[in-house]
């Protein structure tokens, strides 16, 4: 049987494929070393709306836990779930309270490019059971132009954080 040449036109997509999956191992590894994880997030880029939209799962979260604000071009949220304490006398005793432990506890953070130019001002952010909602505009040198009642019926509250970027 003859093998089969590789098609050129798929080379550069499977190439790319490649590098995202090597990326997304890598950064897999470096969570698992630091000992910090990635709450799982969704993105929403709706070329009709003017405003990209992410939303977070942080259950059990209050919002003075939590920082959000940028740095460098990108959104960053950080946080810390704890769990109660347990003692190594007390870990049997935990492994049968709990034979099931699924739930992620410890440090946390997600990082997001954002568009050249935005700033804090242009992000809203709210927490509502569980799940942090964060918007800002697609392009922020169009927000010149519309009316500032096009952004209102976005949310509005914000994050406390360690630093003096907060969003």
């Amino acid at each position: 049987m003859q093998a089969q040449k590789e098609d050129p036109r798929y080379r550069d997509l499977d190439r790319m494929l490649a590098r995202a999956y090597i990326e997304l191992q890598r950064q897999r590894i470096q969570q698992k070393r630091s000992g910090v994880f990635m709450p799982r997030m969704d993105l929403c880029d709706d070329p009709n709306n003017p405003y990209i939209t992410a939303m977070l799962e942080v259950p059990g979260m209050k919002a003075e836990h939590l920082s959000v604000r940028i740095e460098h071009g990108r959104l960053i949220v950080e946080g810390e779930r704890t769990a109660d304490a347990v003692s190594p006398e007390s870990e049997v005793a935990t492994l049968a309270l709990y034979p099931v432990r699924e739930l992620k506890y410890g440090k946390f953070r997600r990082e997001i490019n954002l568009p050249a130019g935005v700033n804090a001002v242009h992000v809203r952010s709210t927490l509502v059971e569980g799940m942090l909602t964060i918007s800002w505009p697609r392009d922020p040198a169009t927000l010149v132009e519309q009316p500032a009642a096009n952004h209102s019926s976005l949310p509005t509250t914000l994050y406390p954080s360690n630093t003096a970027t907060d969003v």
